[in-house]
């Protein structure tokens, strides 16, 4: 059955463009394990970070970068905020492909949480429309994108809206 409207209870639905090299039924599957792993680890409450990297399989793991220290923290923060401030850029593919696991999680916890996987629809085997229900626009997706892209996805690209 596909869904046309966004589910109760959301503000409204997004629709995303999923491209990847390999084949697109696989990265979603991946993609739907790990959320439904997420969804049913923190059902009774959130666990520690300890917990949640144990909780998860070794290649997903080891597509985050390492956690960082306090000082390598500050010191990471204060790089970035020199860039900015003498109108240089960091490209968005440099800051999309250093998440580590702890601010990734992070979006998931259910107060950071305002997307929720709806369906998806394989167009072909590199291409496929995903549908995402949201609870308020514009919301934080940096998370499904690079959930997608562990799995495989080669890009995400936001095509339409309906609230």
């Amino acid at each position: 059955m596909v869904e046309t409207e966004s589910s109760p209870g959301f503000a409204g639905r997004v629709e995303f463009i999923v491209v990847a090299d390999s084949p697109l039924t696989d990265v979603m599957k991946k993609s739907e394990e790990i959320l439904k792993l997420i969804d049913e680890i923190s059902i009774d409450g959130w666990p520690s970070l300890e917990e949640w990297k144990s909780s998860f399989p070794a290649w997903f793991m080891q597509k985050f970068e390492r956690e960082l220290t306090p000082d390598e923290a500050n010191a990471a923060l204060r790089e970035w905020q020199l860039s900015r401030s003498d109108d240089s850029k960091i490209a968005g593919d440099e800051l999309e492909d250093s998440w580590t696991f702890s601010n990734w999680i992070h979006w998931f916890e259910h107060e950071n949480r305002s997307w929720f996987w709806s369906h998806e629809e394989i167009e072909s085997q590199s291409r496929a429309r995903l549908f995402v229900d949201f609870i308020e626009y514009p919301f934080a997706w940096g998370a499904l994108d690079w959930l997608l892209k562990c799995c495989g996805a080669t890009s995400l690209e936001e095509i339409s809206i309906e609230s």
